[in-house]
C-alpha cells in the first residue's frame, strides 16, 4: 500500500507573496587609531600573548600576536583589529584576573561558634 505525501504546509502562491527581508547592513568599520593599537597591544601582553611594549604602532610581533590569539580564541584568522577581537581579549582578560584573584586563596573554613572567655585578671 503506496502512502501519499504529506501537503505542503503552506501552498506555493502564499510562499510567492511572502517579501523576502533585506539583510542588515554591514557594521561600521572600527577606527584603529593609536589609542587603540595600545589597547590591544596592552590586552595582548595580559593574556599571555605579549607582543612587545604598547606603543601604539601596529608593527609585525603585533600583528604576528593578533594571529595567535585570534587562532587560539577560535575567531576568524586575520591580523586586524576589530570589534570581536577586542571583545575576546577583554573577556579573556577577565576571566584571567578572575583566576588570579583566586588564586592561593583557600577556600573559606566552616564557621565554628566559640566562646569568648574573659582573660583571667592580672594576665595579659
Amino acid at each position: 500500500m503506496a502512502v501519499a505525501p504529506p501537503a505542503p504546509l503552506l501552498a506555493p502562491s502564499i510562499v510567492a507573496a511572502v517579501p523576502t527581508v533585506p539583510p542588515p547592513p554591514p557594521p561600521e568599520p572600527l577606527v584603529v587609531d593609536r589609542k587603540v593599537i595600545i589597547r590591544v597591544q596592552y590586552l595582548l601582553e595580559q593574556v599571555g600573548y605579549g607582543s612587545g611594549n604598547p606603543d601604539g604602532v601596529m608593527g609585525k610581533r603585533t600583528k604576528q600576536s593578533i594571529v595567535a590569539f585570534r587562532r587560539g580564541a577560535g575567531l576568524p584568522a586575520g591580523d586586524t583589529i576589530d570589534d570581536r577581537l577586542i571583545e575576546a581579549l577583554e573577556l579573556v582578560n577577565q576571566q584571567q584576573a578572575a583566576l588570579r584573584r583566586t588564586e592561593g586563596v583557600p577556600a573559606a573554613a566552616p564557621r565554628v561558634p566559640v566562646e569568648r572567655v574573659p582573660l583571667a585578671s592580672g594576665s595579659r
